[in-house]
């Protein structure tokens, strides 16, 4: 059922209407794992030089983690009223040199009427590579730290709903998600958040979402938790695969080719004019003719796409980013995109 499921969705990223055998193999590699990957993966990471042992970095960083949390619900514990009279009156004994149980510090008398005890916040454990791969629902976690950047809150993210997608809620809340594979440099020209497959040294996939790149410097979200990698030490443990969120427009169906009439066109003007600071012309044709094409083949040749005058959804990201208020990966990705066309 999995296998037929990924192979079906595999199929409707690629826009066809029957499975063929490359996606089959595709999708059996996401459900059952690519085990050439995974041995590659294995043989960079052990070419890397290591500062702590396998075992430590692979108990020490869960360890630490527990034991904050077990620290942070001790204090959080409120003390009952009983105990801290009981432990008031202990100081008062101890102040007149009589006997008591326990007592505090004679010389730091507390009244609880007038110095309530201070409750620190909880707070959630540091965010590492050990929390990442041993997340009991790191897909959804991550999913949720994706929706956060695009500033949508789900009532109870992760639980087990029926019916309950990560997609389908995206879907409700008019965006997309892309399911797709590339290099590092397809990410920056997407220039959105995204939900990246990872793959541990021991072969177990785990995943993370990708919030912001800053030069080197990458900040990965799970949940309500950051961290900071670097691009190396990212590259080494991703699979290449992930899934960016994108708003599709009103009337878009398939990708726009010249000579097409479709009311996607109205859309494609109406943003073009936007962009170039210039009045939407009245009497819109519904057919994507040639002047409009060349428009979106300057927009394109600006932006790093392939210069082939189609309207998919790469372009359709680039002009949504150009025209709207929608999370970046990095502001500088679009700053020669966002020149003033002169068409």
């Amino acid at each position: 059922n999995l296998l037929c499921d990924r192979a079906l969705l595999g199929c409707y990223v690629e826009e066809k209407h029957q499975v063929e055998m490359k996606t089959l193999e595709q999708a059996a590699k996401e459900v059952f794992g690519d085990r050439r990957l995974r041995r590659r993966q294995r043989r960079r990471m052990r070419a890397e030089p290591r500062m702590f042992p396998l075992l430590a970095r692979r108990w020490l960083a869960p360890a630490a983690a527990a034991i904050a949390v077990m620290f942070a619900a001790y204090l959080w514990m409120p003390m009952p009223l009983e105990l801290f009279r009981q432990a008031e009156d202990n100081v008062a004994r101890a102040g007149k040199g009589q006997p008591g149980e326990a007592a505090l510090p004679a010389a730091a008398p507390v009244s609880a009427a007038k110095a309530p005890i201070a409750m620190p916040e909880a707070s959630l454990p540091p965010l590492s590579w050990a929390a990442l791969i041993q997340a009991a629902h790191g897909e959804a976690e991550a999913y949720r730290a994706l929706f956060r950047r695009w500033n949508l809150q789900e009532s109870r993210p992760g639980e087990e709903r029926m019916g309950y997608t990560p997609c389908g809620f995206a879907a409700r809340s008019q965006l997309d998600c892309w399911h797709k594979r590339g290099s590092f440099r397809e990410l920056q020209r997407l220039n959105r958040p995204v939900l990246l497959k990872l793959v541990s040294e021991e072969g177990g996939l785990f995943y993370a979402a990708l919030l912001e790149i800053n030069g080197n410097r990458l900040h990965l979200g799970l949940g309500e938790r950051e961290m900071e990698v670097s691009r190396a030490d990212l590259e080494r443990r991703w699979t290449e695969e992930f899934t960016v969120l994108w708003r599709r427009p009103s009337g878009f169906v398939r990708t726009l080719r010249p000579g097409d009439k479709s009311n996607f066109t109205a859309w494609v003007e109406e943003r073009l004019f936007r962009f170039e600071g210039r009045k939407v012309s009245s009497g819109r044709s519904l057919v994507y003719d040639f002047s409009l094409s060349n428009r979106v083949r300057a927009l394109q040749r600006r932006c790093g796409l392939r210069v082939d005058g189609l309207v998919g959804r790469r372009t359709i990201i680039a002009i949504n980013g150009l025209t709207e208020d929608v999370p970046m990966l990095a502001k500088i990705f679009n700053r020669r995109c966002a020149r003033r066309l002169n068409v």
